[in-house]
Order: C-alpha cells, then structure tokens, then sequence
C-alpha cells in the first residue's frame, strides 16, 4: 500500500529569523511536511502566496504581527489555513486566534518535542490548545453548574431555529453525536446543521464559534465546559491512535 501521508508546504513567518530557522528544523524530516519556507512579514508572505498554485500551511508569530492584518490576509487568501506562535497563551489570546481560524496555538516557551507534538498534531487536521488556555477554565469548572449556567443564545447571528438548537448544545460541549442523541436528530443531519451555522458566522471550527458566541472572549462562565470537553475529546483520540 502506498504512503497517503498528505504533504503540506510550510510558510513560517515572523520578523526573528531565530525563530523561523529553529521552526524549519523542528520540521524537516516530519512526515506530513513536504517543503518550508519562511517571511520576515506578513507583506512578504502575501507575496509568496500570490505567487505560488498551491497555498502553503502557514504558521505566524502573533507576538510581532498586527492582528488585523491577519485577518485581512485570510480574508485575501481565502483557502490558507494557519496556526500562531504566541508567548502568551492565555484563554483570551487562544480564543481570539481560533476566531481568526487558526488551527492551534503554539507557545514559545515550549520544549523542542512539545512544539513539535503540537505542529504534528496540526498538521495532522486537529485543532492544538494550548495548556495555559484550560487550566483557568478547568479550575472553575469545578464551581461551575455546567447545564443551568448556560445562557440564552446569542441573537445577532443570522441562524435558522434548528440551527440556533444545535449550537447551543455544541456550546455545551457536546460532540456530534451527543447532540444527534438530544435532538432525536441523525448526527449528518447535526454535520449539516453545524457546518451551516459556521458559515453563517465566519468561523472555521468549533472553538472559533465558541469566541463567537461570546465576543471573543472566556467571560461566560457557561462555556467553559465546553472547551474542557473539546481537549478531552482531543486527547481521547490521540490515546486511541496511540493504542491502534
């Protein structure tokens, strides 16, 4: 059987050539990597982009990159997907990346085989949270109520009915097929619903939506359920990998 390792071109960016060249190493023999690349701006990286046929996964330094240009660049380039490298990794910085749409949040003060689980596990289609984004959250949940605390959907989101049902479940951490189960719903049917409700609000995944619903930040005490679920259910599945 043939390898079916999907290759990504990689496009490092960020002003510290330190940086780049310590990312490039990290990545060269993985297996999912097929090239790397680097820019010192995001005004080079639109450059490379416009120039080349397939779009490269890009990972950029937030801490010395304007966030609006970020954006303006996905908006530009609407096939890119990236994940961010941060030094501060808090809840609120986490959230605002993946409403952005990125793919993960890599801290800098990660050890050489931390950083290169967390590009692995990107590259690899799943989300990576970083663990100064939960321990907060993980911390009230204790305290919290997780079914009575959560509050009445948003209504500045253009969502049909059905719609606004499944995305409120999703908010509390359910998976696809936990809200299948609770709507008495197909989960392709839930699939259709959520993909739907993720168009109509800009976002790519479901911790963007989570920042979404409340304005891009951890304020509501209901939600935090909801993240604590989504890195079990990551770590669930790694172990299962892991174990296959």
């Amino acid at each position: 059987m043939g390898d079916r390792t999907v290759k990504n071109d990689i496009l490092i960016v960020g002003p510290c050539a330190i940086l780049r060249a310590g990312m490039i190493s990290l990545m060269r023999d993985m297996d999912g990597v097929n090239a790397c690349a680097e820019a010192e701006s995001l005004e080079e990286a639109r450059y490379l982009l416009a120039s080349v046929n397939n779009l490269p996964f890009m990972f950029i330094d937030i801490d010395e990159t304007d966030p609006d240009e970020i954006g303006n660049l996905l908006r530009e380039f609407s096939g890119v997907e990236i994940a961010v490298i941060a030094t501060e990794c808090g809840r609120n910085v986490t959230l605002r990346a993946f409403a952005q749409g990125s793919r993960g949040v890599i801290p800098k003060t990660a050890t050489a085989k931390a950083t290169r689980e967390a590009i692995e596990q990107i590259l690899a289609g799943r989300n990576f949270v970083p663990a100064a984004a939960l321990e907060k959250g993980v911390a009230r949940l204790r305290e919290a109520e997780s079914a009575s605390n959560i509050k009445a959907f948003p209504g500045n989101f253009r969502l049909t009915e059905r719609q606004r049902d499944v995305m409120e479940y999703l908010a509390k951490g359910q998976s696809n097929k936990e809200i299948a189960r609770s709507l008495s719903i197909s989960e392709n049917t839930v699939k259709i619903h959520v993909s739907a409700a993720f168009r109509q609000m800009g976002v790519r995944n479901r911790l963007a939506a989570l920042a979404a619903l409340q304005g891009g930040s951890m304020r509501a005490l209901s939600h935090e359920p909801a993240v604590a679920n989504l890195a079990n259910q990551r770590r669930r599945k790694t172990d299962q990998a892991m174990a296959s």
